[in-house]
C-alpha cells in the first residue's frame, strides 16, 4: 500500500513499511527501527533523502492518485 507519510518537514510518498531490528535494549526485547521504501518520482528507494518531496498531504495525494499505474508496476 502507498501512502504520504510526513518526514521532517515534507511529505513524501512510502511503501513496504516495517521494523527492522536494532541491537540495544533489554535482553529479549525487539527495538524496532523503522524502515520503507520512498518514491524518487522515477522509482523506489529505501532512502528517504533520495525521496520526491511534497509540500502539502494534498499534494501527495493528488501526485499519487495520478500516477498510481507507473508507481505500482
Amino acid at each position: 500500500m502507498i501512502r504520504a507519510y510526513q518526514h521532517e518537514d515534507y511529505w513524501i510518498l512510502m511503501k513496504n513499511f516495517r521494523l527492522t531490528e536494532r541491537p540495544g535494549g533489554r535482553e529479549g526485547s525487539f527495538r524496532g527501527k523503522p524502515a520503507f521504501d520512498t518514491w524518487t518520482g522515477d522509482g523506489w528507494a529505501d532512502d528517504p533523502t533520495r525521496a520526491k518531496r511534497f509540500v502539502s498531504r494534498d499534494e501527495a495525494e493528488s501526485y499519487l492518485e495520478k500516477n498510481r499505474k507507473k508507481m505500482e508496476a
